[in-house]
């Protein structure tokens, strides 16, 4: 293949053919998607509200939030594993940050958290407090984003998952086999096989 293979008759790579299509196998594009921006827009917004909740006592915001994360990530057509990561993180740093606020403010943040650990029948230590705490948060933002998915429909216009689908259900009544062979379109009419029998 030489080099104005490659480009159009006027030899202008920019007027090169377009691609020849895709076959059914191939992936779809995700062309005009919001992705990395979805994720750190609500990331950093999601923070703030979870931060700014846990230290008015709200502790149900990582739940909130990954509510509403779930309902805008299903209308903008966001991918569900940006989605959980942008919950995930909402979650867990909205309430790391209180926690790091208080400990450099000389709260006694450690020594609650082992006491707590000691009551709760688990190893006196703070880490132990701190990991579930965050565990916590990590459950209600899960839950919140699953809750937001489930109630918002589908939004129409298609989105590359719908397209996907509705492709792959196209292809399920096109012929497997060949002319030639007994699953293809001719096996009714094949002349090879007898009429009456197997």
């Amino acid at each position: 293949m030489t080099a104005t293979d490659l480009t159009s008759s006027s030899g202008n790579p920019s007027e090169a053919a377009p691609p020849a299509s895709r076959g059914p196998g191939a992936p779809v594009r995700r062309e005009g998607r919001p992705g990395a921006v979805f994720v750190r827009a609500t990331v950093g917004a999601g923070v703030l509200l979870v931060a700014g909740g846990t230290l008015v006592g709200a502790w149900f915001m990582p739940f909130v939030v990954a509510l509403a994360l779930g309902v805008l990530g299903r209308i903008s057509g966001t991918g569900r594993r940006l989605q959980v990561a942008a919950a995930a993180l909402a979650g867990v740093l909205g309430w790391s940050l209180p926690l790091v606020w208080l400990f450099v403010g000389d709260a006694p943040v450690g020594a609650v958290a082992a006491t707590t650990a000691a009551l709760a029948g688990l190893p006196p230590l703070a880490a132990v407090t701190v990991a579930a705490t965050l565990l916590v948060a990590l459950i209600q933002s899960l839950v919140g984003l699953w809750l937001g998915r489930t109630l918002t429909p589908t939004p129409k216009g298609g989105t590359a998952d719908a397209a996907a689908e509705e492709r792959g259900a196209s292809l399920v009544g096109a012929p497997v086999g060949g002319p030639g062979s007994p699953s293809g379109p001719d096996a009714a009419t094949d002349s090879r096989l007898p009429e009456g029998g197997a």
